[in-house]
């Protein structure tokens, strides 16, 4: 399909009829959800189906109606037999007589921006069917931009024209009436679409989700669990292994073993053990899925590099851990409500005192650590979002919205306020044109500001008042910044986007450069869950990610952002060096310690209060925490607008 080819043909009679009998509308059996879908093949009585994978990822019983709400109109349960969130597809199938005649597959025939499509999906308004419900809608749209995979193939299409907001599943079709995406999300005026590229490499069978779980090394051997999620909707899919090598090796043996695949739950696993060469500490793997279908052709996946800790290299030293004393207590010390907004919890290094961020009034203040009183603060301003102190606690930087600059798009613009710590003094405040959401800063005075929502995503300042808008990353909506250590780098996780990641980004680039930072982003992107808030600890050598994943910290490039081990999914985390630990706080309202490094879990309690934050005292086992103190039912613990909270702090006691 060319771009001018199809243009101003249209679509005739009996081929808009021909698309509306095989455009489906589904409908979840309990809750009033429904979509559609376009039926691309029958076999006898068997029919199957293409949809937009977003609704599929529930689970429940689903309707396929065919001719919905007219006097032709046919019902059939559906099975959903593959779901790829990867590609946003999903497959599913129908049983029984009287199906449509179904509509080819298209494939990547020269698809180009300009061109012109048809589309064909029911509108999600009204609770029934046709006419009080939903009708269907046959669009003319037209093709604005494309993405293209690895392989040249168009994997997206963004699509221009009024489609119902909400709609997906629905096919996009040329005049030849060859399906040449599936409709996905909907934006005012635009539409987007996976193409055609992505179809062959889902209904074809398939490994995805590749992931490899590396267990503590004993005697200089680890233990990795493999394990991949099969994706089989036309049952092609044969067998499966997995191959592996060393990447510092080069022209390193590889080696490789099988994949045993449950087919009822459609995962493939496998064990693997590696022993640990002369000297070897961390060492990166680079792990390959491969499968064969039953027709004898061999698929290579794409690879996963994993770091391997074989637990040769020096660790900081640390206390050992107590073994789990199921007698050990939490107890509450005590709590500062100020029915309020906090954010921003420091403990200083004296441990005498904290420092927290007052979002509703615009002050910062100074806390005792020893009854959690306020003993002085500092005004800062309005519509404060963001804290943090230099690596040195000399001085204070507070990010906050220029409620006085906003943009067509409803974004402000930012500053940040730098404040000498000893006394609290406001000494100057520096505008950029971001809308900040968190903040990070060195002790010469660099600092890095995520944005929300807004492309770049980081900006880089000077406090010494220089100009800023050093654009470090280019696509966001929304970040997190943390500082590493050694204060030459940031790491940044992005939110409100799917999939997430993690990205490092350099500082050093950011004295007399012009262009963007040098920035990269973790090999995971799409695997793991990412993105979001995370916690480095004090050496170095760790992040980790809300969502659970443990990454390796490095230098280099190919050695950086590597998963090492994983916890459970937390809403705030403290490493704590001198104890050898990792605390978190989960959803469920518990405490939790794990090793570090190894990230086992040792101790687990149960608090009952949602924690937005947390410090931890090693000395006095005090543990300071921001809680959402919001009424029940207006919890909002990832939200950028914080709730009401506030400090409570713990005493753990052991046996």
């Amino acid at each position: 399909m060319s771009g001018t080819g199809d243009a101003g043909r249209g679509l005739s009679a009996d081929a808009i009829e021909r698309l509306k009998s095989a455009t489906a509308l589904v409908r979840a059996d309990a809750g009033p959800w429904q979509g559609s879908a376009t039926l691309f093949r029958v076999d006898g009585e068997t029919g199957y189906l293409l949809a937009w994978s977003q609704p599929f990822q529930r689970s429940g019983p689903i309707r396929v109606f065919f001719d919905a709400g007219t006097s032709l109109q046919r019902s059939y349960e559906g099975t959903v037999l593959s779901v790829d969130p990867g590609r946003e597809l999903a497959c599913l199938r129908v049983n029984g007589k009287g199906l449509p005649q179904p509509l080819e597959l298209g494939e990547d025939l020269g698809v180009s921006e300009t061109a012109e499509v048809f589309a064909a999906v029911y509108s999600p308004w009204g609770s029934s069917l046709p006419p009080t419900g939903p009708a269907i809608w046959i669009p003319r749209l037209s093709v604005t931009s494309l993405t293209r995979g690895a392989g040249g193939e168009v994997t997206r299409l963004r699509l221009s024209g009024d489609v119902p907001q909400g709609a997906s599943g629905g096919p996009v079709v040329g005049s030849d009436l060859k399906v040449r995406g599936i409709l996905g999300q909907q934006l005012p005026g635009a539409a987007g679409a996976v193409a055609c590229g992505e179809f062959s490499g889902f209904l074809r069978g398939h490994l995805r989700d590749l992931k490899v779980e590396v267990s503590p090394a004993t005697d200089e051997k680890v233990k990795l669990e493999i394990e991949a999620r099969v994706s089989d909707p036309m049952s092609e899919f044969h067998a499966a292994g997995i191959a592996w090598t060393r990447k510092d090796h080069t022209g390193g043996a590889t080696a490789e073993t099988g994949l045993e695949v449950a087919r009822a739950t459609g995962v493939a696993r496998a064990t693997v053990e590696l022993s640990a060469g002369p000297g070897d500490g961390i060492v990166i793997y680079a792990f390959q899925p491969w499968w064969t279908l039953k027709d004898g052709t061999r698929v290579q996946g794409a690879p996963l590099d994993v770091a391997v800790d074989f637990g040769n290299e020096e660790a900081p030293e640390a206390e050992k851990l107590p073994e789990l004393q199921t007698g050990d207590t939490i107890r509450p010390i005590s709590r500062l409500s100020k029915q309020t907004s906090l954010q921003g919890l420091w403990l200083m290094r004296d441990r005498a005192s904290l420092c927290v961020l007052n979002l509703s009034d615009g002050r910062v203040l100074r806390v005792r650590a020893s009854d959690l009183a306020v003993t002085g603060g500092v005004d800062v301003s309005g519509g404060v979002v963001a804290m943090t102190l230099d690596p040195a606690e000399s001085m204070l930087f507070v990010a906050a919205r220029d409620l006085e600059m906003r943009d067509v798009d409803g974004h402000f613009g930012g500053l940040v306020h730098v404040i000498r710590l000893s006394d609290l003094q406001l000494l100057r405040t520096l505008k950029f044109a971001g809308d900040p959401g968190s903040i990070a800063a060195t002790d010469a005075g660099v600092i890095a500001v995520g944005t929300r929502g807004q492309r770049p995503g980081v900006f880089v300042l000077d406090s010494a008042g220089k100009e800023p808008a050093l654009k470090a990353l280019s696509s966001c909506t929304g970040w997190f910044v943390r500082l590493h250590p050694r204060q030459v780098r940031i790491y940044a996780g992005n939110s409100g986007v799917s999939p997430g990641d993690f990205f490092c980004v350099h500082l050093r680039q950011a004295a007399g450069a012009t262009g963007d930072l040098f920035s990269y982003d973790s090999p995971y992107h799409g695997q793991l869950e990412l993105g979001g808030d995370c916690a480095i600890s004090p050496d170095g050598r760790f992040l980790a990610g809300n969502g659970g994943p443990v990454l390796g910290l490095a230098r280099r490039r190919d050695a950086d952002l590597l998963k090492v081990a994983a916890t459970e999914r937390w809403t705030a985390a403290a490493f704590v060096p001198s104890k050898g630990s990792f605390f978190i706080a989960t959803p469920e309202g518990f405490l939790k310690q794990y090793s570090s490094p190894g990230f086992e879990l040792r101790k687990s309690w149960k608090t009952g209060e949602l924690c937005l934050e947390l410090a931890v005292d090693p000395e006095t086992a005090r543990i300071f925490a921001l809680i959402d103190s919001s009424p029940a039912g207006q919890r909002r613990s990832e939200d950028w607008n914080r709730p009401l909270t506030d400090i409570r702090s713990w005493s753990i006691e052991a046996k």
